[in-house]
């Protein structure tokens, strides 16, 4: 049985958008100027993008790739499921 692995994409991109939150929780401001919001939104999608990059490439090279997407496919599988049953 194949074991259930997150591509490469989709790793980055998780990696992404919880760098995307991250910062954006943190760096929480109150910014009236729509256009200063849209370009503060998407600084921090810049910044984000850029560490998960340098972050993927990082654990690529250090051969620890593929097990830790499968731990993190794992982990994420689970966390659904505790969710769904949370809910209930």
């Amino acid at each position: 049985m194949m074991p259930l692995i997150l591509i490469g994409g989709e790793f980055r991109s998780l990696i992404r958008n919880s760098l995307e939150r991250f910062i954006g929780i943190k760096t929480k401001r109150k910014i009236q100027n729509k256009y200063l919001k849209i370009g503060y939104k998407l600084s921090i999608r810049v910044i984000s993008s850029l560490i998960a990059v340098y972050i993927y490439n990082y654990i690529k090279n250090n051969n620890s790739e593929s097990l830790l997407k499968e731990y993190v496919s794992y982990i994420m599988i689970a966390l659904f499921f505790m969710i769904i049953s949370m809910n209930k």
